[in-house]
């Protein structure tokens, strides 16, 4: 529920990013700004080269919203959702009511739909504003983006008329200038990629239009202004500043995601399924959808659908937390034991028990 208190702190940190931004784009024509004028190449264009970053929340959210726990419940403050005023012009992304429906069920089940938590290439506009640097190295024909997440990349071509072969995740980027302003128009991108992680999406008619303005020699205002006719009912925009890293040291490092992932998406093909197992102290965890079976007092159970075939526990832990999870995805860490499951003096091991240390809600829903 949005308190009072909380419109207004959004209302009035809207308001204060839309005066910013007017400022920003007041002085934003190119010319100087204090001591630190526009660089500019030997075309006379400014010269975008070097490293650039957003600081804000918009890849969490790009509308306004409220600081509010996050997803992964074991990970606390380190990985809740910082407020942010927004980015949208207006603060509404014109959905069409189907594709509407889909946003909140993709918002739902973030943890398991978002591409990023996959490390798939962000796309455009999201590789702007991901809370990682990326570098533009400019010339006369040719603008060339590379992202420290993934190693994505993006090549502008400046007043071409080349068609793009086949749509790509970061999409076909033909550029030109508009008096000091880069304006780079974005198609052929897939509609695999999503705006940020509150499931914002789009299909593969979306079209975005770049505006690179700069307003001194260390800042540029970017807009993106954003078509896609199978999602939303008319074209929208957002604006923020982006900043340029100027430490001696600045320099693109290297985010190589792939291998982050490769149990969360290729675990469940192993011929020997695994646990995720930890250090090697005896502590494991699954991931799975919890059951209660058994009559009388039934157990609380979990099946670990990522192996094959599926690996199924018996819990042993706190069971008001296990009942509240009862048909849900979770992830759960602990110590396996084969001794703890035995009824009368059987010495056959009925299941493996999984006694539970800390349980991370995954879904509302159970996979398939």
């Amino acid at each position: 529920m949005v308190t009072r208190i909380g419109r207004s702190t959004l209302v009035a940190g809207a308001v204060v990013s839309a005066i910013v931004i007017s400022s920003l784009t007041m002085t934003g024509s190119g010319q100087t700004a204090g001591n630190n004028p526009v660089r500019r190449g030997s075309d006379g264009k400014p010269d975008f080269s070097g490293i650039w970053q957003a600081m804000n929340t918009a890849n969490w959210d790009l509308l306004a919203h409220q600081a509010r726990r996050g997803t992964v419940i074991a990970l606390g403050a380190a990985f809740s959702i910082p407020a942010g005023p927004g980015v949208v012009e207006g603060n509404e992304i014109p959905y069409l009511p189907v594709a509407l429906a889909k946003k909140k069920e993709n918002a739902e089940n973030w943890l398991t739909r978002d591409p990023e938590i996959k490390c798939f290439m962000p796309g455009v506009p999201r590789m702007i504003y991901m809370p990682y640097p990326f570098q533009i190295a400019q010339s006369k024909d040719t603008i060339f983006m590379a992202s420290e997440f993934a190693s994505a990349s993006r090549t502008i071509r400046m007043n071409s008329k080349e068609k793009s072969a086949a749509d790509s995740w970061m999409g076909w980027s033909i550029g030109h200038w508009d008096g000091d302003t880069l304006v780079i128009e974005v198609t052929d991108q897939i509609d695999q990629t999503w705006f940020d992680r509150a499931g914002d999406f789009h299909s593969d008619a979306l079209r975005v239009v770049e505006r690179y303005a700069p307003i001194d020699g260390n800042t540029i205002n970017y807009e993106a202004t954003i078509e896609d006719p199978n999602v939303f009912s008319r074209p929208w925009k957002i604006t923020m500043p982006l900043y340029r890293h100027v430490e001696k040291n600045a320099q693109l490092m290297e985010y190589k995601c792939v291998e982050f992932v490769e149990e969360l998406m290729y675990g469940h093909l192993r011929k020997q399924p695994v646990a995720l197992q930890d250090n090697g102290s005896g502590n494991a965890g699954v991931i799975g959808c919890i059951s209660r079976e058994g009559a009388g007092q039934p157990a609380f159970t979990v099946t670990d659908k990522r192996s094959t075939p599926p690996l199924k526990y018996r819990l042993d832990g706190d069971a008001e937390a296990l009942r509240m999870h009862v048909g849900h995805t979770v992830e759960l860490k602990g110590r396996i034991s084969l001794a703890s499951n035995r009824e009368n003096g059987n010495d056959t091991p009925l299941l493996p028990t999984l006694s539970v240390q800390s349980l991370t809600y995954v879904s509302t829903t159970c996979a398939k």
